[in-house]
């Protein structure tokens, strides 16, 4: 049997970009990414400063893949990449009743953290508003259906994802978007998503993965039975 879900709201990831890139806070957006690095006047040691986005090795990275791609414009726009910081997070609207939402966010990584934490710059780019599951089964036990609706939590926040990462985003991340930019200047603009942001509940639906389990993260694998002995030495030797 098909369950029908309705009232999933959203905006093309590709039309935000495109608006994004194009309003007047994006005069603060950084295009180019860098690395900083503090030297101690002591003892000359030199420390990598990691405290932006655009800062990161993962950034810098992927600019350099994008520089060396083969190109068919003949070089005359300047490629650049468009950070996405998405969040998520299902929260209650009041303190009594049932009024509930599940909003997903879009932050540019191009703009300082300060500016993003800055309620006057609109840096929050409101993408979509998930909605709930509710199921009337009869004849079954609590616990089953506790287990049908996780189920379905799942594969609704997959299959809302498949319609927000649609085929305009997908040939943008492969061949970008040409943007007249705020200062007048036209870019290719090639979206590269670099950070997803939530609780643990989300990210449990997001990796597919039991609540709770023996590995609670998927990547580490790391037993739950050695929580207490996180940070030390033995840390990285520990992990499956």
């Amino acid at each position: 049997q098909v369950f029908s879900v309705s009232g999933f709201h959203h905006w093309p990831l590709v039309a935000v970009i495109h608006a994004a890139f194009s309003e007047v806070s994006s005069r603060w957006f950084h295009l180019t990414p860098f690395k900083r690095f503090w030297k101690s006047l002591l003892t000359g040691r030199e420390q990598h400063i990691y405290d932006e986005l655009y800062m990161s090795d993962a950034w810098n990275k992927a600019h350099d893949e994008l520089q060396k791609q083969k190109r068919d414009d003949g070089y005359k726009l300047e490629q650049v990449i468009a950070g996405l910081m998405f969040w998520s997070d299902a929260m209650h609207l009041a303190q009594f009743g049932n009024a509930s939402a599940w909003p997903v966010y879009l932050f540019f990584g191009n703009q300082s953290k300060y500016a993003r934490a800055c309620p006057t710059t609109n840096a929050c780019h409101p993408i979509a508003f998930i909605p709930s599951v509710s199921l009337h089964i009869s004849h079954q036990k609590i616990s089953d259906i506790s287990d049908i609706l996780t189920h379905c939590k799942r594969e609704l926040f997959h299959a809302l994802w498949r319609i927000l990462l649609d085929n305009e985003f997908l040939d943008a991340y492969r061949n970008g978007i040409v943007i007249k930019c705020h200062d007048g200047v036209f870019r290719q603009v090639f979206p590269r998503i670099f950070t997803y942001s939530a609780d643990y509940p989300e990210k449990v639906l997001l990796a597919t993965i039991r609540d709770k389990g023996v590995c609670p993260c998927p990547q580490c694998l790391l037993p739950k039975s050695r929580f207490d002995q996180l940070g030390l030495k033995t840390d990285m030797s520990a992990r499956i």
